[in-house]
């Protein structure tokens, strides 16, 4: 199953170097959130530069399953220019 898992923008310390959101093949929600935990930028690190949790904690990052059925479409497209 494919996950889009998004980043709540609120919890994060920094803007640059970021990731805001990946679509992930995983058996489970909590599989696909330790894998977007893995690739992650520098979200994953607090303001000190310490490692912490971030894509596995439901406060900082939403999670949802995407349907193989539908339409063609474009599923995410994700873009932050200066």
């Amino acid at each position: 199953m494919f996950w889009l898992l998004e980043a709540k923008k609120e919890h994060m310390h920094t803007k640059w170097d970021v990731m805001l959101r990946v679509v992930v093949r995983a058996a489970s929600e909590k599989e696909a959130r330790e894998l977007a935990q893995k690739c992650g930028g520098c979200e994953i690190q607090n303001s000190q530069h310490e490692d912490r949790e971030f894509w596995t904690v439901p406060e900082f990052a939403t999670c949802v399953p995407v349907p193989f059925d539908g339409e063609s479409e474009v599923i995410i497209r994700d873009v932050h220019e200066g």
